[in-house]
């Protein structure tokens, strides 16, 4: 324990003689936890905890493929998104008879100006029964 403090005693030492290297030392340290912090945050947020859906285990996605240009909307094999009418979406939630509830999201470019300039974002169009659908509340509205 005592070479512990000998250490100590000889960093400070060696920290208030040369004052540049200390701030130095000390920006890198807070600049590199900062970074690391803040990379751990967004994982965190992103991939260690799920979505606060409801059941989400149960949660499935749907897609159309054109049988003659085997194109779709989400197809894994390099599809041009084709993207899906509302109205054929309407005839798919009609005709359901397996799925608890269907809802439709359609990605849609907005132009947001809560900034000093305008610009683009891309926000999504959601079908009335969304929240319901996934068992969540709004945040506002």
């Amino acid at each position: 324990m005592e070479n512990f403090w000998q250490d100590i005693r000889h960093g400070a030492r060696v920290l208030r003689k040369s004052p540049s290297f200390s701030v130095v030392a000390v920006l890198s340290l807070a600049l590199g936890i900062g970074a690391n912090t803040t990379i751990f945050t967004v994982v965190n947020a992103i991939l260690l905890h799920p979505l606060p859906v409801k059941d989400i285990s149960q949660v499935v996605e749907l897609d159309t493929i054109d049988t003659k240009t085997h194109l779709g909307f989400a197809n894994a094999t390099n599809a041009t998104k084709l993207g899906l009418s509302f109205s054929n979406f309407q005839d798919y939630q009609k005709q359901n008879e397996v799925f608890t509830g269907a809802t439709c999201i359609i990605a849609t470019p907005l132009t947001w100006s809560g900034g000093v300039e305008p610009r683009q974002v891309t926000g999504q169009l959601v079908s009335a029964n969304y929240f319901d659908v996934l068992g969540l509340q709004p945040a506002a509205g």
